[in-house]
């Protein structure tokens, strides 16, 4: 791991890696022979090999022993047999995984870039969208990033959703800094949740991590 961070906040571990290693050198790294070979058959894109391989190194890393992960049906990542939640995130070229003692977690890492315009009219509440109005030419793909990052991490957080329900998460205007506490609402069956999130900016991509509170039960 030619760069590697650990740190913890509001009682959540982050770990995050800058992947710069090959398929053969991660499959090395893990020295599990019957997981990379049953990985090989069940991807045939090197990029998702890739991406496999360095989530659970990542983990191991970070828990100091040999893990199974596994996921929900709903696609959630959990280590079997242990008493942790966990959620991970990936994105050209960083994996990040957020560790909670108990309550439901979530972790979002992205590169920042002009796609996310292409998708801003799918997450974007018309509030939000006029508080971007004001945000000048240099930070306004970066804003953008931080937001969605941070509904990834709601969602992640309360174990579901999809794009076209990013609108009912509401983020408050913030100033954008290095790194900072947004604060969030998801709107819910007549209730307004509230969420803090912790965002950091990177070299070229964004990290938002959070922790659900235990008293929610949507």
């Amino acid at each position: 791991m030619p760069y590697y961070q650990s740190f913890i906040k509001s009682s959540i571990a982050v770990h995050l890696w800058k992947l710069e290693e090959d398929v053969p050198t991660l499959a090395a790294l893990l020295g599990d022979g019957e997981f990379c070979a049953q990985l090989r058959e069940q991807c045939k894109s090197q990029s998702r090999q890739r991406e496999r391989m360095a989530e659970r190194l990542l983990l191991q890393t970070a828990m100091g022993k040999g893990i199974r992960l596994e996921h929900y049906p709903n696609g959630a990542p959990y280590v079997a047999d242990e008493p942790v939640r966990i959620s991970l995130s990936h994105t050209r070229g960083w994996v990040a995984a957020a560790i909670s003692p108990d309550d439901g977690v979530g972790v979002d890492v992205e590169i920042c870039s002009d796609r996310i315009n292409k998708v801003s009219s799918h997450f974007l509440t018309s509030e939000e969208h006029r508080e971007l109005a004001h945000v000048n030419e240099a930070d306004l793909i970066c804003k953008k990033t931080v937001l969605w990052c941070a509904k990834e991490t709601m969602f992640k957080m309360l174990g579901s959703g999809v794009v076209n329900e990013m609108k009912k998460c509401q983020v408050a205007p913030f100033s954008l800094s290095q790194e900072g506490m947004l604060h969030a609402s998801y709107h819910c069956m007549g209730h307004a949740y509230p969420f803090s999130i912790h965002y950091i900016r990177m070299d070229d991509a964004v990290l938002t991590f959070g922790r659900l509170r235990p008293s929610y039960q949507l």
